[in-house]
């Protein structure tokens, strides 16, 4: 039922002249265990305010989806460096459960890789997972200096060419929403992120959601992405935020 919303709302993926598109897609889907599976799997799908780019993952136990993963890079023809890397994550660190995502855009765009969407000794497993470079001691640095040992959830992306990406989600630290959305904003200057704008950082203090997130996304050439996430938020963020973009909010009707 997820798959045909997706695949009616997503207007792009089922085009005829995105042959590529609509191949990424069916791989994906038809990899995903059947559900007469007697394990049972988390579902995600994130997309931009004009659906023009969406991404989808998947996770579950870590014995039933190692092997289906796998499976699913070697056909896409991931880089086999990339598919030994995840075997090593998987070896080393025996983690409970692993996901695998997607994304696509209308231009054509693809992209692909695996997470560990469990809480993680954050100093064992950066090192196994990204491609290291110099933002990789001012990370390490920053979560010391926030007594932040454990992240979230660590993404990694699987492209075929280099520099490839990994994602590090951290929860902020504080014991309100002031001084966790002081502590992102501060991550911001330290990473030397360009600042968030003033309209989308007004919304997120109206918002005063407590239990503020930080992603992260490094390569070997640097920080490429920060961004503070409001887990779960109310559908009236939702509309500010669509509205920051000019964008129709209820293209999100075939969602609700």
């Amino acid at each position: 039922q997820i798959i045909n919303c997706l695949r009616s709302a997503i207007h792009f993926i089922t085009i005829p002249d995105n042959l590529r598109i609509h191949e990424f897609w069916d791989w994906w889907v038809n990899s995903i265990p059947s559900t007469d599976t007697p394990h049972s799997f988390n579902f995600y799908f994130s997309t931009t305010s004009d659906l023009s780019k969406v991404s989808l993952r998947i996770d579950g136990q870590r014995d039933v989806l190692h092997q289906t993963m796998i499976d699913f890079f070697n056909q896409v023809e991931a880089p086999p460096s990339e598919i030994s890397r995840l075997s090593s994550y998987n070896d080393a660190f025996s983690p409970s459960s692993l996901g695998y995502w997607i994304e696509m855009s209308c231009k054509g765009g693809m992209d692909g890789g695996w997470y560990d969407p469990c809480c993680t000794d954050y100093n064992e497993t950066i090192d196994v997972v990204a491609d290291y470079g110099p933002c990789i001691d001012i990370l390490r640095s920053w979560a010391k200096d926030n007594n932040l040992e454990q992240c979230l959830r660590l993404r990694r992306d699987m492209g075929a060419v280099p520099p490839r990406q990994t994602e590090v989600l951290f929860a902020l630290p504080g014991l309100d929403f002031e001084d966790q959305l002081d502590a992102g904003l501060r991550a911001w200057q330290t990473f030397k992120i360009p600042d968030m704008p003033d309209s989308a950082l007004e919304i997120l203090k109206k918002s005063r959601y407590k239990g503020l997130l930080l992603s992260v996304v490094v390569s070997s050439e640097g920080f490429v992405r920060v961004g503070i996430q409001a887990p779960q938020p109310m559908i009236d963020i939702v509309i500010k935020s669509c509205q920051l973009t000019n964008c129709d909010e209820n293209v999100f009707a075939a969602f609700e």
